[in-house]
């Protein structure tokens, strides 16, 4: 999945017929091209757009047949699990996955990770783990039944994946694809568990690997390089979630965590856009850029104040936000299908996108501009709700993903919009939009924002009522969780209040 660096179709043209590699992957054969042959997904699926099959087992010549007490070149699919551990793996790969690739390539989850489980024990159990608590989130949805059973399972199979890594890391030299997957399965676990300390700690040591390729610590020649490229967009994108739940009091360590996510971006940002998820990556470099200046300004001033948006270094991240919403455009218009009258995968990931830099644009720009845009942000959520509800498969509307999709955007529209209609429509959509989104439950947001609005003096007599807590929560725990939302909700751009909106500065008091 190397976003970066995709290209527009060159003028070549490749055979469409002919005999297949007799080692390509299993979509190559089909179509009868020539396969790169890079594992586990080729390019000339990725690049393309087309999920990559993997590749078969190669069948031994006659000449140079196993016996039959020699052992397979390959293993079994999943060797040694126990029924629980083969049914959740199971769920993972025809439920899980396809819901952390949400609208984006499915090369990463629904390729190289369920590929890897088959072969690679840390990933199996990672991917198991997530599995469980995937299942343990759509039963509570359904039965509002708590079962911590469900979460201690998980808990041990995430620890029999790290103790498997850490053996795979022992014994031989040179796995960096194999850990920095294992690396993203462990921070989105502690993410959708809310674990965000041992996050933080999995993303630090996955950025540090990425550095290390950039200044060649390691070795692997291009392979790593083409690690380094497939792997900082994913590490890019779960960063920004995490690192947005960093604790403001440790300064130092934040800044430093930011600059790290900001090197793991785009050295530039692109004049041209060839798919979703390089218009997202850039939009993720541009918020990690963004959001190391800005905390590096509040860290100078001791005062937790972001500079104004029309200082020199305020109009430029609004230049470049401008930039990039400019380019966004051109690619939708040169990809848009011929067919309008169907709402595809595309849409809904490119109304993601634009939700996304609306929250970005707002909370940079000054309020005057930007209180317009809460009309769009609004726009954009009732499109991608109203496209789950109706949706004919079961759980749809149940989002679950690593990153950050609606349950932020809405929160964050609660708390700074202008007007009360807009703060009603805000919760309302929020309301109507269960799930869990890394960091992120909607319950517990919906009910958070409720909370501290009614505690200002703004809903007073609103209806609906706001939920109680979520099924990944104990009930001991409810009051923790809201201390803590309170004490670090500083997302997107790192500030605690906005200079305009100190009477809500309630909401996240020192």
């Amino acid at each position: 999945m190397t976003f970066c660096n995709m290209k527009p179709k060159s003028g070549n043209r490749f055979r469409v017929c002919g005999t297949p590699s007799r080692t390509g992957c299993i979509t190559c054969k089909i179509r009868r091209v020539k396969c790169g042959e890079e594992k586990p997904c080729c390019k000339r699926c990725t690049s393309t757009g087309r999920k990559c099959d993997g590749y078969a087992p190669v069948k031994p010549s006659d000449g140079s047949r196993k016996s039959p007490s020699s052992p397979a070149k390959y293993p079994s699919p999943s060797p040694n699990l126990d029924p629980a551990e083969q049914r959740l793996l199971y769920f993972f790969r025809t439920f899980t996955a396809p819901k952390l690739s949400g609208y984006f390539s499915p090369d990463f989850w629904e390729c190289r990770v369920i590929q890897a489980t088959d072969f690679e024990p840390a990933i199996r159990h990672a991917a198991i783990a997530i599995a469980a608590v995937h299942q343990d989130y759509v039963g509570w949805q359904q039965s509002k039944v708590y079962d911590p059973s469900i979460q201690s399972f998980a808990f041990r199979q995430y620890t029999k994946a790290i103790s498997y890594l850490y053996q795979l890391m022992s014994t031989q030299t040179q796995h960096l694809d194999i850990t920095l997957t294992a690396c993203i399965l462990f921070i989105s676990f502690d993410c959708l568990l809310g674990n965000h300390e041992s996050a933080i700690i999995h993303l630090k040591s996955g950025l540090k690997i990425l550095e290390d390729i950039k200044v060649k610590k390691v070795p692997g020649g291009s392979s790593a390089h083409e690690w380094e490229r497939e792997f900082s967009p994913l590490l890019l994108s779960l960063g920004i979630q995490a690192a947005s739940f960093a604790n403001p009091r440790q300064r130092v360590d934040r800044l430093a965590l930011w600059v790290a996510l900001k090197n793991a971006g785009l050295s530039a940002q692109p004049t041209r856009f060839y798919s979703l998820d390089e218009a997202r990556h850039a939009l993720n470099t541009l918020t990690a850029d963004i959001t190391a200046d800005r905390t590096a300004a509040a860290d100078r001033t001791m005062d937790r104040q972001s500079p104004h948006p029309r200082s020199n270094e305020g109009l430029r991240h609004i230049a470049a936000m401008q930039a990039w919403s400019e380019t966004f455009e051109i690619f939708l218009l040169e990809s848009m299908p011929e067919d309008r009258t169907i709402i595809t995968k595309h849409d809904l990931g490119a109304s993601l996108l634009k939700l996304h830099s609306l929250i970005f644009s707002i909370v940079i720009e000054t309020p005057e501009p930007s209180h317009k845009k809460f009309d769009e942000v609004l726009a954009h959520c009732e499109f991608l709700i109203a496209a789950k509800i109706n949706s004919p498969f079961p759980n749809e509307n149940l989002n679950f993903t690593a990153t950050m999709g609606l349950i932020a955007p809405l929160f964050f529209t609660v708390m700074r919009s202008p007007n009360r209609a807009i703060q009603q429509r805000a919760v309302d959509l929020l309301s109507r939009s269960p799930g869990r989104e890394g960091t992120w439950d909607a319950d517990d947001a919906l009910r958070i924002a409720g909370e501290t609005a009614e505690a200002a003096g703004y809903y007073q007599d609103f209806d609906p009522p706001f939920f109680s807590v979520s099924g990944s929560m104990s009930p001991q725990s409810e009051v923790g969780m809201k201390s803590f939302m309170e004490d670090r909700m500083i997302w997107p751009f790192g500030e605690k209040y906005h200079p305009d909106l100190t009477h809500r500065a309630s909401m996240v008091h020192e």
